[in-house]
């Protein structure tokens, strides 16, 4: 779906007239991010995405809605890596979140700074929860799986392995 189908989705259900005195802007221009002939605010923030640190702008922008974001997985980096091995991958990052939060709470109170590096870390690894469950959901472990399960029954049936 393009941005301005979306912003036309939006500016359907509140009322195109409603929105130029809530953002003090134009009709006129409103109308134009309807209709994709000028460049409108969503594809400002895609654009701006783009660039090095621009990750925090959505980060904001869910988290202003009550969410977070967690970008679509490269299964490339899972279907490299047994479960046994991505299941540790997951694990190390818990633990790295787990040492930060302890390191944090040496004095029973957990400082701003330190803070900020937990909320930097829990967003990490809420990523990387993420990515491990779709890699699970879209087959990224399959292979791996099936050869584990098929590899010691061909060592029980040697006849089997030679042909």
């Amino acid at each position: 779906m393009k941005s301005f189908e979306v912003l036309r989705r939006v500016f359907k259900q509140v009322g195109c007239k409603n929105i130029p005195g809530e953002l003090k802007l134009s009709l006129s221009l409103i109308h134009q991010w309807a209709r994709g002939t000028v460049r409108n605010p969503l594809e400002v923030v895609a654009r701006m995405s783009d660039f090095p640190g621009g990750q925090a702008l959505l980060d904001w922008l869910c988290q202003r809605k009550g969410g977070f974001f967690v970008r679509n997985p490269s299964l490339k980096v899972w279907r490299a890596m047994t479960l046994l091995k991505a299941t540790a991958v997951v694990v190390g990052h818990f633990c790295k979140f787990q040492s930060h939060l302890a390191q944090a709470d040496e004095r029973g109170r957990i400082e701003p700074a330190a803070a900020e590096q937990l909320r930097a870390d829990w967003e990490e690894l809420k990523s990387e929860v993420e990515s491990f469950v779709v890699a699970c959901e879209r087959g990224a472990f399959r292979y791996l799986v099936l050869f584990a399960l098929v590899l010691p029954w061909l060592a029980l049936e040697p006849e089997l392995a030679a042909g």
